[in-house]
């Protein structure tokens, strides 16, 4: 069964949940009738989703929770951070370093494994790995500021939509002499 979830069924995310570093909850897999969900799995709001093995330019794909749908479950190829409430770390910001560029390359670095296709990320290594943490109260405002610049972006996708779909109306009348 390769389909996604329709109603009240239980999914399993697949890898392109998290590969272009979004979360895509419609990136899932109907779990089977026979398979029992293991709830503990269940991807919450909030959590840090981790591709652990993937191609190598895919690995170390990172992507923030900030709404999911109930019943989805966690990949055996997908790490979940979880952060405490007194982190010294906020979410956000760990999102923004895990992926800038130079810290996703020298995770991918961590890579290893027996197939070249599908290298894969040990929890020991990348535990290892040191995360640079300004004071939390810079952490926070660089999060208000990366949510702001977010609705941003939405407010400019929603117009260059709209403008698209304008543009396409005013083509089909030229096209049609009703100009």
């Amino acid at each position: 069964m390769d389909r996604s979830v329709e109603g009240k069924e239980w999914g399993v995310l697949k890898l392109g949940a998290v590969t272009k570093c979004e979360y895509k909850p419609s990136e899932n897999k109907a779990l089977p009738p026979d398979v029992q969900p293991n709830s503990k799995i269940e991807v919450k709001q909030g959590d840090l989703l981790f591709n652990r093995k993937n191609t190598y330019e895919l690995i170390a794909a990172c992507a923030l929770v900030k709404e999911t749908p109930p019943r989805l479950l966690m990949s055996d190829l997908i790490f979940r951070f979880r952060l405490r409430e007194d982190a010294p770390v906020n979410s956000s910001f760990l999102h923004q370093l895990l992926i800038y560029p130079t810290k996703r390359r020298a995770i991918q670095k961590l890579a290893g494994g027996s197939s070249s296709s599908m290298p894969n990320i040990s929890k020991t290594k990348l535990q290892a790995t040191l995360v640079e943490a300004p004071p939390i109260d810079l952490q926070q405002k660089f999060a208000q500021r990366v949510e702001a610049i977010e609705k941003l972006k939405a407010t400019h996708h929603k117009s260059l939509t709209e403008l698209d779909a304008l543009f396409a109306s005013l083509q089909h009348r030229a096209f049609r002499g009703e100009l």
